[in-house]
């Protein structure tokens, strides 16, 4: 099912099935719902979560927190100072520019950083962290996680 939005800030719920929420403008709180749901916030400072379902959460421009699921979860973060948790499952995470705060929750997660000083968590799991560019903060665990700090001072 297709849920949209317009440019002011909305409230936008999706069903039990897979859907395509779009928010666009504004500053949205997007409650996914259950199934593989496609998510994308738009500019503004978005809160969006997933549920159930391996979703793919895309935050846009704008300072957002975005959390996913139960299953692997796909999440872009966008341009912004951005909050994110993978969740629950193997969850694939791009934080993209700003300084942002990711952690990867359970699961063997892949956290990306990028242009801005970062701070990746990779928390339970085996997980793959990459702080990208700028002065980046990076925590491990005991189960086997590679760290790699990128390009930063």
């Amino acid at each position: 099912m297709l849920i949209e939005g317009d440019n002011l800030d909305n409230i936008l719920d999706g069903t039990a099935g897979a859907d395509t929420i779009i928010g666009l403008g504004g500053n949205d709180r997007v409650e996914a719902g259950e199934g593989a749901d496609s998510v994308d916030g738009g500019d503004g400072g978005d809160v969006l979560n997933g549920a159930a379902g391996a979703d793919t959460l895309i935050g846009g421009l704008g300072a957002d927190n975005i959390g996913g699921g139960a299953d692997g979860d796909s999440i872009d973060a966008g341009d912004g100072n951005d909050s994110v948790g993978g969740g629950d499952g193997n969850d694939t995470v791009s934080a993209g520019a700003g300084a942002d705060g990711v952690s990867g929750e359970n699961g063997n997660d892949s956290l990306t950083g990028g242009d801005g000083n970062d701070t990746l968590y990779g928390n339970a799991g085996s997980d793959t962290l990459d702080g990208g560019g700028d002065n980046d903060t990076l925590y491990g665990n005991a189960e086997g996680d590679s760290l790699s700090g990128g390009d930063g001072a």
